[in-house]
């Protein structure tokens, strides 16, 4: 799967200006500019469900900035009918919803260093996490329209934009395959992001991304 998009990036100095200019709560912690990273101080977790702009944001590079008009996202490979889709198009596909955590690995970082023993990388308090209702067309349903070939066995995630990046990748398994045939109203759902394509399955489902 490809993000592909026709971009220039958000200068920092505009971020940081107004967090809310991106749909931020302004109380946010910012722990670098560029690339932007953010996280929630623990008073504005206490809701079930953490509100859209209190999430932290993990980036290892620039935000895009980009629109509905130039976005799309690419299933191409081994697949027997390779799909550019817009997102007006992916809007009018059938959605489902998932609750589920969502935390940076590196959460909890700065407390290394109250050990004394200090980490590389982002120095992190508590606030990488958050529980989200993720909504959105599942991947079933955008990988059965392609017609993924039998002897696939590997998805990989790219972001393309002023440098074409590589988001990740799964081994394609029986397990995973199973998941994929899921009903809509049960099968994975996705979130796509400049550079990232995410997807989860419910619990017993099968292999999770």
């Amino acid at each position: 799967m490809r993000v592909a998009m026709s971009i220039d990036t958000v200068p920092a100095t505009v971020m940081l200006e107004s967090l809310e200019a991106i749909g931020k709560d302004p109380r946010l912690t910012v722990l670098s500019a560029e690339p932007l990273n953010v996280e929630t101080p623990p008073a504005l977790l206490s809701e079930t469900l953490t509100p859209l702009s209190r999430m932290f944001m993990r980036n290892n590079h620039a935000l895009p900035d980009c629109t509905p008009e130039n976005w799309s996202l690419i299933i191409d490979g081994l697949v027997r009918r390779p799909l550019t889709i817009n997102l007006a198009d992916l809007r009018q596909m059938p959605t489902g919803s998932y609750v589920a955590v969502l935390e940076c690995s590196g959460n909890g970082r700065r407390r290394f260093a109250a050990e004394g023993c200090p980490t590389e990388g982002l120095q992190w308090n508590n606030g990488a996490v958050a529980n989200i209702e993720w909504i959105g067309v599942p991947v079933a349903l955008l990988l059965e329209e392609a017609g993924v070939k039998r002897h696939a066995l590997q998805a990989e995630c790219w972001g393309e934009g002023p440098e074409r990046l590589r988001a990740g990748s799964s081994c394609v398994s029986s397990a995973m395959m199973r998941c994929w045939r899921m009903p809509p109203t049960a099968s994975c759902c996705r979130r796509s992001t400049a550079g990232r394509c995410d997807w989860w399955c419910p619990a017993g489902a099968g292999s999770t991304g």
